[in-house]
């Protein structure tokens, strides 16, 4: 215990007296005492070890990281969590604490020369040309208003 008025820490002792029991002058029965069992540059010293070894800690886990921050973003969590043998959550979590945004893959498609196509040849005509699906095609034809085409 801390006993916050001498500045150090104590040990509390419970005495156990008789309530009918003599006591001296101004003590009652029962009462606590404090003991003084140890000073406070005994304590600093522990939570300064404590800190000294949570440093410690920390440097070993940010140099783990060292080859894979600079991946976070530029792949999927997942991906980069199986090439490191880190799991999903802490490869997640790491890129979150840095702020940096989760990877989105690029929309290589091309929809420029397909857009102009929509509703004027079948959906499935059109992913068997363009080489995707044709839930694909349809998707994009209904995301602007046009009716499938009906020959």
């Amino acid at each position: 215990m801390y006993d916050f008025v001498h500045g150090r820490l104590s040990e509390m002792i419970f005495i156990d007296t008789d309530i009918d029991a003599p006591t001296p002058e101004g003590e009652m029965p029962g009462e606590c005492k404090v003991k003084p069992s140890m000073s406070v540059s005994f304590a600093n010293t522990a939570r300064k070890k404590k800190e000294a070894k949570k440093k410690k800690r920390e440097e070993k886990i940010n140099a783990d990281w060292v080859e894979i921050d600079p991946l976070l973003g530029t792949l999927p969590d997942w991906n980069i969590a199986k090439k490191f043998g880190k799991s999903y959550g802490a490869v997640n979590a790491r890129r979150t604490k840095l702020g940096i945004a989760a990877y989105v893959k690029p929309d290589n498609f091309p929809w420029a020369e397909i857009d102009p196509l929509l509703g004027t040849e079948s959906d499935i005509d059109l992913s068997r040309r363009f080489g995707c699906s044709a839930h694909t095609i349809g998707r994009r034809r209904k995301k602007y208003g046009i009716p499938m085409f009906i020959p």
